[in-house]
């Protein structure tokens, strides 16, 4: 039994390790990405990041309409602070396209939002093929914009 016991905290000890260096590479891996973003958001550089963003963002939504997103999460999140690469997964998509997607937990100047980085290599680099980002805050503040929108 003892000999039973010391194989299952070998086994778990090495899972734990293993989750660790996986946790590691996925941060690695994911903070050119994060880092580039963030800095273009920070300084309110909307159109660069849409022009160094992938063709599967530029057929999704134009530059105007992209730059409008960023204008209004940045008026309501604020600057964008540390992140944590909470997940990392790669999948195809329903064209056959492999992506990368890079879920982080960012703390902004007005609070904390999840953020979804879908990328994707074009033309033998990753660019941003698609971006979500989730808040109570962006919800709350798109509410009231769409209520102050009915009443004009």
């Amino acid at each position: 039994m003892k000999i039973l016991k010391k194989i299952s905290l070998v086994t778990l000890f090495a899972f734990l390790v293993a989750c660790a260096r996986i946790d590691q590479e996925m941060t690695k891996s994911a903070q050119p990405h994060m880092d580039s973003l963030h800095q273009a958001y920070n300084a309110k550089d909307f159109s660069g990041i849409y022009k160094r963003s992938g063709s599967g963002l530029k057929a999704g939504c134009t530059e105007k309409e992209f730059t409008n997103f960023l204008k209004f999460v940045h008026a309501t999140m604020g600057e964008a602070g540390a992140s944590t690469v909470v997940g990392m997964q790669k999948m195809l998509n329903t064209q056959g396209e492999r992506l990368t997607i890079y879920t982080l937990n960012t703390h902004f100047a007005q609070g904390e939002a999840l953020e979804i980085l879908y990328m994707r290599n074009d033309d033998g680099k990753l660019a941003l093929h698609r971006y979500e980002i989730r808040s109570d805050r962006i919800m709350k503040r798109l509410a009231e914009k769409l209520a102050e929108d009915d009443d004009a």
